[in-house]
């Protein structure tokens, strides 16, 4: 849940408190006409309590099967809670998925903006079905991978699959890009990493994080000194999977810590790039 949103009909951002309002008189006449402000969630959402009194009010997603994104900004620790039920929920059917046999598909959400047209719209979701079509005529088996799409790029539930021992972790059921990979190749150790790794990745290790007013914080992994990950402060802060940063800087001692992207040379010096837009978006702190 979120108290601030996008309004389609108004072209502007509104809190939910003044969607209320302007429910009851009419200037606004649906209650689902609104989007995410994180422009790489922008789901719809619906206000609640519409064009009636309140205790509270709020924006939901206007889907079950569409909550936020991975590393929304926007969203509470309340709601990222929640998410993370159900992506338990949501794991237990992948293991399902696995054990017939099928596959899940990671991929990253596509940048949207708040005003995204319908065509638009329309474009990714043909560009998505054309990856289906080759990976059928592949012999790729995608069937029921219909929830794990909707969570493709759910860091939360790719760590638990690999956290549970009872799952084959050289058995290649994801898909990236179309290729093959197993947990195994997914997921890479840092302190055991000798070389850059091309292609996404989940990297991870024991990081003790630092932070000094005005710069970056940084992550500096245990037993690998050949790169620092760095994240934006403030936006590590908002975001419910690193919001518990204070207390990992506070203590100085390590913490696990997951890290989407890839580790490449740049400029003769090697760095963490991000999956997604930014580093900070791509962190997950395993408390």
């Amino acid at each position: 849940m979120v108290e601030v949103a996008f309004s389609e009909e108004l072209n502007k951002k509104l809190s939910a408190v003044e969607a209320n309002r302007l429910s009851k008189s009419g200037v606004l006449k649906s209650k689902k006409a609104f989007y995410c402000l994180d422009h790489k969630c922008n789901i719809q959402l619906t206000c609640t309590n519409w064009q009636k009194d309140g205790k509270r009010y709020y924006f939901k997603p206007s889907s079950n099967s569409k909550p936020h994104v991975d590393g929304c900004s926007m969203i509470t620790s309340e709601e990222f809670k929640a998410q993370n039920e159900k992506d338990v929920k949501d794991v237990n059917e992948s293991k399902n998925t696995i054990k017939n046999g099928g596959y899940i598909i990671i991929d990253k959400y596509p940048s949207r903006s708040k005003t995204q047209s319908t065509e638009a719209s329309k474009a990714n979701t043909s560009v998505q079905n054309q990856k289906n079509a080759k990976l059928r005529k592949k012999g790729t088996n995608i069937t029921g991978t219909q929830n794990q799409n909707s969570h493709r790029s759910s860091m939360y539930s790719l760590i638990q699959l690999w956290k549970d021992k009872n799952i084959s972790h050289d058995q290649g059921f994801l898909i990236l890009n179309g290729k093959n990979m197993s947990l195994n190749e997914l997921f890479v150790n840092l302190p055991n990493c000798a070389q850059q790794v091309n292609g996404m990745h989940i990297l991870y290790g024991k990081a003790v994080i630092t932070h000094k007013n005005g710069g970056p914080t940084c992550f500096k992994f245990c037993g690998f000194n050949r790169a620092i990950l760095y994240g934006n402060y403030q936006h590590l802060k908002k975001r419910p999977a690193t919001m518990t940063i204070d207390k990992h800087i506070l203590s100085g001692k390590p913490v696990d810590v997951y890290f989407r992207g890839y580790l490449q040379e740049v400029d003769n010096k090697l760095k963490f790039l991000p999956f997604n837009e930014f580093l900070y978006q791509d962190i997950y702190i395993d408390d």
